[in-house]
């Protein structure tokens, strides 16, 4: 009939297993039961029968039947709760229009905090959620502090109101992801939840950076919403450039910034270096591919292009273009030419053509600053852009520039001035006269630019014998990047690398900085002989001892941690009573588990007897995965591989279990000894993916791909092009190829230690 139609449809639907969908999970430390919906991209459908895509956008009403002791969340808050003798009603008004994807129904015993904030004038219900067994570690002041601080910041900087009535935060188990921005119900993963007597800066800085990414989501991908999957960077990057900002501005992590280049940059410098790196709006066919592309150019390219791009067109400008915008599409659906068109009204630089070289071609651009002098003095510096992957295109950027006129970088520069590169003409002349001829330059200073910096002879001569004394933390972090580039690509020895990391990492007093360099570790000593990697273990051990922060004490002992062997087993074990040596902190449940994990990869003799007992102590679902992993580790070349056929074919194991199995398998402690069992798995089962789920095909590839930097002879290799003609998922493809990329990186660097 003409008019409004009402359509009824009784459905019923398994709960997930996968964590996507609608998914259960028994907690076994009470037998109480939790069940949280995650969405994205494809699966409200799972949920209910719903037409699933962005661009359709409706709105919603709720009533639940739930068991008496439960909460029940969603994007409204309730208006009623009947009780009945074992069940409550719960009814939940009508909501404002969002997409499918962003709805939630979160419901089970959780324990709840309540809090109001207070945004300009107005106050808005605040509630955090969590499993009733993890409730004495949660710390919900820290949880509502950075929430408010949120809500005023990102209201002033997008001069538009919270567009929603109340604002909820639930802490889930087995999460697939970080975190996820449904609408004013925003779920955790709950390894956010530090079991640390006193968390770490940085753990808590990256809790506060995910709040402020999922909350500004409320803006932009719940008011404002991509049209399709292609227009996703517009959601992920814009969340990750926001949180970043408020972080800086809104918070006590003044640090924020020196963050996002260990963290969010240096991802995507690492993303894009791939040969399967893409455009930030990237051709998203199906659902499956956009899976593939929550990755590090939707999230860390992305953000950095917008970074780049307020410093090209001013903040008060970008911040104009914002307000025009949420005021213009607040619930509807935009492309890419509508918010790059928002912005265009401020501004009189070109964003069409910026569009094009930035979000709509793919690939990293190098640079190197070449000063040219005579008599000592500065007659211009030539900046020389290179395509170091992807498209071979030099784009236009503006950066800031440092040049030092001593003998040493460790202090401040004695010059810094802003400097436009286009495609062709990189000429930049010196407006005062007599400029001393410098004798070190950093072509961006304060990380404005997307690039990757190469480094001139003079400065990387310099950058190697100063590197631990430089002042700036962040410029510290931007020339071990340097480094680790050219080790990983094979321009650098390993041992030159081992040298540097000897001297200097000692001084290294920044826990941002000090996180970063250590995360580099493993890689390079698979190269290296037993000498040097003893010589790092020893230096590690002993800084642990000796650093005077509490921070830095914890990240040493984990990189000791993770580089132990045989020859440390002694006192990786007493780690679990009283260390051998002065730590200096106690041993939190997480940590003691990765002690276990260590001396399960070493096969000590006594593991199910310390496996036993750990459980005792502690069963919660961390303890429960990490035991799964342990188990594996300890197992044999026969019992490993039944591991592997539950992995893949036991589908009542949750796929969390399952990932953590074949995560084990993949360990680097006994990368050689399963070189043979990975290969005969990748033959047995690359033909069956299909019947597994989207995240343990892309595990599957990455544990079990034929790919090891080894002597192991491989009868039939392959190739991209067999990889692209073979039937396997995109997420598939994808992680193969970059196993295609990582194999010749590895025999490259193996060829300089020769």
């Amino acid at each position: 009939e003409e008019g409004a139609n009402t359509v009824s449809v009784v459905f019923e639907q398994d709960f997930s297993k996968t964590g996507s969908g609608f998914y259960k999970f028994k907690d076994l430390q009470d037998e109480k039961n939790y069940l949280y919906t995650d969405f994205e991209p494809f699966d409200a459908n799972r949920f209910a029968p719903l037409f699933d895509q962005p661009n359709l956008k409706a709105t919603y009403k709720l009533s639940v039947k739930a068991p008496l002791e439960w909460q029940v969340i969603s994007s409204k808050k309730e208006t009623k709760v009947t009780k009945k003798e074992k069940w409550a009603e719960w009814t939940f008004p009508e909501s404002k229009k969002f997409s499918t994807y962003i709805f939630s129904l979160h419901a089970g015993p959780y324990k709840v905090w309540n809090k109001t904030a207070k945004v300009n004038n107005r106050e808005i219900p605040m509630r955090l959620f969590s499993r009733q067994s993890i409730t004495k570690f949660v710390k919900p002041d820290f949880w509502f502090e950075i929430t408010e601080n949120g809500f005023n910041f990102f209201e002033s900087y997008y001069s538009t109101p919270y567009p929603y009535d109340k604002y909820d935060q639930v802490l889930v188990p087995d999460f697939n992801s970080g975190a996820m921005e449904n609408v004013a119900a925003v779920t955790f993963n709950e390894f956010f939840v530090s079991r640390e007597k006193k968390p770490s800066r940085g753990s808590r800085r990256g809790l506060a950076n995910t709040i402020l990414h999922e909350m500004a989501h409320m803006w932009f991908g719940n008011l404002v919403t991509m049209n399709w999957w292609n227009d996703l960077w517009l959601n992920e990057s814009f969340a990750t450039y926001s949180a970043y900002v408020a972080s800086f501005e809104a918070t006590k992590f003044k640090e924020s910034w020196l963050s996002f280049f260990v963290r969010t940059k240096e991802w995507a410098y690492s993303e894009d270096q791939w040969r399967t790196t893409h455009p930030i709006e990237a051709q998203i066919a199906n659902t499956n591919v956009a899976t593939s592309n929550f990755d590090g150019i939707t999230y860390g390219k992305g953000a950095s292009s917008l970074k780049q791009l307020v410093f090209l067109i001013g903040e008060e400008n970008f911040k104009k273009g914002l307000k025009d915008y949420f005021s213009k599409y607040a619930e509807k659906n935009t492309e890419l030419k509508d918010f790059m068109g928002a912005l265009q009204t401020y501004t009189e630089e070109d964003l069409s053509e910026w569009t094009e070289y930035w979000l709509q071609s793919a690939g990293l651009n190098g640079i190197m600053a070449s000063p040219n002098c005579e008599d000592g003095v500065l007659s211009d510096i030539t900046f020389q852009q290179t395509s170091v992957s992807g498209e071979e295109k030099m784009r236009p950027h503006k950066t800031k520039v440092a040049l030092w006129n001593k003998s040493k970088i460790t202090s401040a520069p004695d010059h810094i001035f802003e400097f436009r590169y286009s495609k062709s003409e990189n000429v930049w002349k010196p407006t005062e006269k007599n400029m001393t001829c410098p004798t070190a330059i950093y072509p961006n200073w304060e990380d404005h630019d997307y690039v990757s910096v190469i480094l001139d002879k003079k400065t990387l001569a310099q950058a190697i014998s100063d590197l631990g004394d430089i002042e700036n933390s962040l410029l510290r972090a931007q020339l071990w990047s340097s480094l680790w580039s050219m080790f990983n690509f094979g321009k650098t020895k390993p041992e030159l690398m081992h040298e540097i990391l000897i001297k200097h990492l000692e001084k290294e007093k920044e826990q941002t900085v000090l996180s970063g360099v250590v995360r580099n570790l493993n890689s390079l000593y698979y190269f290296l002989g037993d000498q040097e990697k003893q010589a790092m273990v020893k230096q590690l051990k002993n800084l642990t001892v000796e650093s005077t922060e509490l921070d830095n004490k914890k990240i040493f002992f984990s990189a000791w941690l993770d580089l132990a062997d045989e020859k440390s087993i002694d006192d990786v074990k007493s780690c679990l009573t009283s260390c051998n040596f002065k730590v200096g902190f106690d041993i939190d449940p997480d940590r003691r588990w990765a002690i276990v994990q260590k001396l399960a990869a070493l096969r000590l003799p006594e593991l199910p007897k310390i496996l036993s007992s750990e459980l005792e102590k502690d069963d919660g679902r961390r303890a429960q995965l990490s035991a799964i992993s342990a188990e594996v580790l300890f197992a044999d070349q026969d019992d490993k591989a039944n591991w592997i056929e539950n992995a893949l074919n036991k589908k009542d194991l949750k796929l969390q279990e399952r990932l953590y199995i074949l995560g084990a398998i993949g360990s680097t402690d006994q990368r050689d000894e399963n070189l043979n069992l990975r290969l005969k798995t990748f033959n047995k089962y690359n033909k069956k993916l299909a019947d597994l789920p989207s995240r343990l095909q892309r595990s599957f590839a990455n544990t079990f791909a034929p790919y090891f930097c080894s002597d192991l002879i491989i009868e039939e290799p392959l190739t991209e092009k067999m990889i692209e003609q073979s039937e396997w998922s995109f997420g598939v493809k994808k992680a193969l190829k970059q196993r295609l990329d990582m194999e010749e990186r590895c025999n490259k660097i193996k060829g300089l230690s020769k």
